[in-house]
């Protein structure tokens, strides 16, 4: 028997786990595992396909008592399952007995233990005799101490934390050990908050949860996460909700050397763990030598149902608030938030985030009343009320200004104003980001996109607004890595087909993208999508059958950005009209210009959807035939839009306005608005302008048109490469 083959404890699957000292090898090369999931990996295998309870795991590995050993048992079973390449949800080899503890589902090889073999040493000593063998007592204990004196020595200087300026924290998904099913929300609204709270700790950052949450069915080593995410730091931890108790549990790992630093066990009555996120906060900021913002963060509520009606609204939100949910969807949101509202009348953190919700009712189009803008005012209103000027305050501040008054300077000048009380989040950064490129501001903007990609590295909404801005700014290789970037990790979650045709003329990865979209989600802007990529493709007999076919009387029109552009819901009469236009069927063309014409008329008028209204009346007047009106209303809806380079709503609508332009006999404005597009920030891209036959039919004859359309296919020739 070979010294290795008589350590073996277990063999399985091609691991071999050795004892005296702990080792796991595979083909011969010894995994980095510490001793404690060695450990619990000896025991699970010394019992294939019985339960071992984690009230035994803690005897075996603690004998002696431990205060925080679930932090330790669950940060070492992760890197024991990272090490086997094992998956908690679809376990090979170590199965989770919820609540219970855990099961080994392989009978792995076993070796007995070796008889204790006697040492060259003592060997040489017996046959030496007594005075040989007391010299080697000797040396043992000189050993020994020595030995004794160098852990003292160790463990009276172990370092301070390293001192860096550039920590960056971690926070895995919480682990929910809640008997109760229904209370699993619980879980990842303490994640959500803590993440809130520690987003407060100065020079500090910390990545977001949408990033995190890829971490929560796939268990990774610390090394391997410290690697995709650039950080210094972990934090861990299990929740358990029973009743009124609540149990938390965190462990802190220094993620460059997977070196523990800090855990501790909460427990706290439902009534006071409102509060328990800005302990934990506090308590990781002393640990790392950093200091929380005062005044940073927004006051919790003291009623426990308020509190959890305003956590299942705030992660309801992350579901649906990135765009594409229903109309349902974003009521049920609002209406948590209004029933821990009624619950706490001073929940101020309820009142912003309801504000939130009905900002984007607005921006979407749902609901533009006055009505709507008053309780939206209202609502910031309490906040700023109760919780005064916080960064969470003042950004919802900046948003509001935004779209309900225009005033993009002071938007800009109040996200300054919450960057001096606290540090912003990935998501206010976003908002930061898009401000500036609506601003002209485009290199801050794309600075800020960055910065806001960092802390939130799994984030798709950051990368697609950082990718389209890029795009609007004429600058496809610079948008198509950033896309890249995210695909390295995330692959196939960032569409860019149609903006890549914009560019290179080719619509393969647009047309493999798009997908038929749910019902439930009209009006919808699959017809506008559809309708745009056959007529790019040239592909007109087909547009009459796709517009037959379409029963819905509205639609949203598309946007290569896939947001809603301005809101904008427009009748299906306006895509037919284009259609029989193209088609040369001028009776066809004014029915549906009649159409469009009593749609608009229908509408309430909003002062912020007044370039849409004016825009769309133009083509109704298109189609109708009078010209003069067309071009009247394009005019005023281009004076209403104002020079904004919002990119969502300033390219599409001066689109639309060089189509109406060049089909109602104003070739020159027509040729103008297309070389602002071709040449200026917000544009778009050189074969939106020469494939589409709403530009190139009525522009055939004009030699302003032909020259440009010669230059802008010599730089789709040359941005095939991008392909």
């Amino acid at each position: 028997m070979t010294e290795q083959s008589s350590r073996i404890a277990a063999s399985f699957d091609g691991w071999v786990l050795l004892r005296e000292p702990l080792e796991l090898l595979r083909d011969g090369k010894r995994s980095t595992l510490q001793d404690l999931p060695l450990q619990i990996l000896e025991l699970l295998s010394s019992r294939p396909g019985q339960l071992v309870t984690r009230e035994e795991l803690v005897t075996h590995l603690w004998p002696k008592g431990v205060v925080d050993f679930d932090a330790g048992i669950n940060t070492a079973m992760r890197k024991l399952r990272a090490a086997l390449g094992d998956d908690a949800a679809a376990p090979r080899y170590i199965e989770t007995v919820p609540r219970q503890g855990y099961r080994f589902l392989v009978t792995p090889q076993r070796e007995p233990a070796p008889a204790a073999a006697e040492t060259p040493v003592a060997a040489t000593a017996r046959r030496r005799g007594p005075w040989a063998l007391a010299t080697v007592f000797v040396a043992v204990a000189i050993v020994v101490a020595l030995a004794w004196s160098v852990i003292a020595l160790r463990e009276s200087s172990e370092p301070a934390p390293r001192a860096t300026q550039n920590y960056r924290l971690a926070v895995l998904p919480f682990e929910n050990l809640s008997p109760d099913p229904a209370n699993a929300f619980f879980a990842d609204g303490m994640h959500e908050e803590i993440l809130s709270s520690l987003a407060n700790v100065a020079n500090l950052e910390v990545i977001s949860r949408t990033t995190m949450m890829q971490y929560r069915r796939t268990p990774r080593a610390v090394a391997e996460i410290a690697k995709e995410l650039r950080i210094t730091h972990l934090l861990e931890g299990t929740v358990r909700r029973e009743g009124t108790l609540v149990r938390m549990t965190l462990q802190l790992i220094d993620a460059r050397d997977d070196r523990h630093l800090w855990s501790r066990t909460f427990d706290r009555n439902l009534t006071d763990v409102m509060t328990l996120q800005s302990q934990v906060a506090a308590e990781i900021a002393g640990q790392l030598r950093r200091s929380l913002m005062p005044n940073a963060g927004l006051p919790p509520s003291r009623n426990p149902a308020a509190y959890d009606l305003w956590l299942q609204g705030v992660l309801a939100w992350q579901n649906v608030g990135g765009g594409g949910a229903t109309p349902r969807e974003v009521a049920r949101v609002e209406d948590l938030y209004s029933r821990a509202i009624a619950l706490d009348p001073t929940y101020a953190a309820a009142y912003a985030d309801r504000c939130r919700v009905r900002m984007a009712i607005f921006a979407n189009g749902n609901d533009q009343s006055g009505e709507l803008v008053a309780a939206a005012r209202a609502d910031l209103a309490m906040a700023q009320k109760l919780a005064g000027n916080t960064p969470h305050v003042l950004v919802r501040t900046a948003q509001l200004v935004y779209f309900f008054d225009g005033d993009m300077p002071k938007a800009l000048e109040l996200i300054g104003d919450a960057e001096k009380v606290g540090p912003l989040s990935a998501d206010f950064l976003m908002t930061k980001a898009n401000f500036l490129a609506f601003s002209g501001r485009l290199e801050e903007s794309l600075a800020a996109h960055e910065h806001a990609a960092d802390l939130d590295p799994g984030n798709p909404t950051i990368f697609r607004f950082w990718m389209s801005n890029l795009f609007t700014a004429r600058r496809p290789a610079e948008a198509l890595r950033v896309a890249q970037r995210f695909d390295e990790q995330f692959p196939g979650r960032i569409e860019r087909g149609a903006l890549l045709f914009e560019y290179t003329g080719s619509t393969a990865r647009w047309r493999q993208e798009m997908e038929p979209q749910d019902s439930a989600s009209i009006p919808s802007t699959l017809p506008s999508s559809q309708f745009e990529l056959l007529r790019y493709e040239r592909r007109l007999s087909e547009l009459k059958p796709l517009l037959s076919s379409i029963s819905a009387k509205e639609f949203r029109q598309f946007s290569p950005y896939r947001s809603v552009i301005g809101a904008v819901v427009k009748p299906v009469a306006e895509l037919k009209g284009w259609e029989r236009l193209m088609a040369g069927d001028r009776a066809a063309a004014t029915r549906e210009g009649l159409l469009v014409l009593e749609y608009v008329k229908q509408q309430p008028q909003r002062k912020w959807t007044a370039w849409a209204s004016h825009l769309l009346t133009a083509e109704g007047a298109l189609f109708v035939a009078d010209h003069a009106r067309a071009q009247s209303e394009t005019r005023a809806a281009l004076a209403a839009m104002g020079d904004t380079p919002d990119f969502n709503v300033g390219a599409y609508a001066r689109l639309m306005a060089a189509r109406v332009f060049a089909w109602s006999g104003a070739s020159d404005e027509a040729v103008d608005l297309l070389v602002r597009l071709s040449t200026r920030h917000p544009g778009i891209g050189p074969a939106a302008i020469t494939r589409d036959p709403l530009i190139s039919m009525p522009l055939a004859g004009h030699a302003g048109y032909r020259q440009l359309a010669q230059q802008l296919e010599g730089e789709i020739a040359r941005n095939q490469n991008l392909l």
